[in-house]
C-alpha cells in the first residue's frame, strides 16, 4: 500500500495534469482550473481518512461521479470518465471497499444509462463478484426490454456476468485439487 505522503503527492500531480489537460481543451480560466484542482485534491484527501460511514462513501462516490461525468461532457471526451472513475475507486480505503462496491452495484441497477455504463466498467475492472445477482437481474430486465438497444445491452450484461463467474470460479478453485468449492459458489447465486 502506498504511504499517505506518496498518495497525496500522486493525487496533487494527477490533479495538476488533469486540470491542465481539461483547461487547455475547454478554454477554462486559470481560476476555474485552480478550483477544479483543489476540488479533486480535497476529495482525494478526504477519502484517505479511514473508516468512512456508508453514507459518506455513497456521497463521496456520487459526488465524484457527477464531477467526472460533467468534466467529460464539457470536454466532449466521454472516454475519459471510466479511467478517472477507476483511478478514484482504486484509492478507496480497504475498510470501505464493500460499501463502495455496493454503491457501484446500485449504479448498475439504476436507470441512468451513463452511470450504468460506468458501473459495468468498474464491476468488470475490479472483478466485483458480489455484483453477480445484480447482473442476473439486469440480464432479465434487458431480455424483456423492447428498446432498440436492448439486445446490445443484454449482450454486454451477459459478457460482464460471464467474466464475473469466471473470476469467482478462479478465486474459489482449490489450488491442491483444482475442484471448485460449490458451497461458496452457491452464495453468489
Amino acid at each position: 500500500m502506498l504511504s499517505p505522503s506518496f498518495a497525496d503527492t500522486a493525487d496533487r500531480v494527477f490533479c495538476a495534469a488533469f486540470s491542465w489537460r481539461v483547461g487547455a481543451h475547454s478554454g477554462r480560466s486559470a481560476l476555474e482550473q485552480s478550483a477544479l484542482t483543489s476540488d479533486v485534491a480535497s476529495a482525494a484527501t478526504s477519502r484517505q481518512s479511514a473508516g468512512m460511514s456508508d453514507e459518506t462513501v455513497h456521497e463521496w462516490l456520487d459526488a465524484a461521479w457527477v464531477r467526472v461525468d460533467a468534466d467529460a461532457r464539457v470536454s466532449k471526451d466521454s472516454q475519459r470518465a471510466v479511467p478517472e472513475l477507476i483511478r478514484l475507486l482504486g484509492t478507496v480505503n480497504p475498510d470501505d471497499r464493500h460499501q463502495a462496491d455496493e454503491v457501484v452495484i446500485q449504479w448498475a441497477l439504476g436507470t441512468d444509462t451513463a452511470r450504468q455504463f460506468d458501473a459495468l466498467a468498474l464491476i468488470d475492472h475490479f472483478k466485483i463478484v458480489s455484483a453477480l445477482p445484480a447482473l442476473r437481474d439486469l440480464a432479465r430486465r434487458f431480455e424483456a426490454a423492447d428498446g432498440p438497444s436492448a439486445p446490445y445491452d443484454w449482450a454486454k450484461i451477459n459478457r460482464c456476468h460471464r467474466t464475473a463467474v469466471r473470476d469467482l470460479t478462479a478465486v474459489l478453485r482449490r489450488p491442491a485439487t483444482g475442484v471448485v468449492d460449490r458451497t461458496a459458489f452457491r452464495m453468489f447465486g
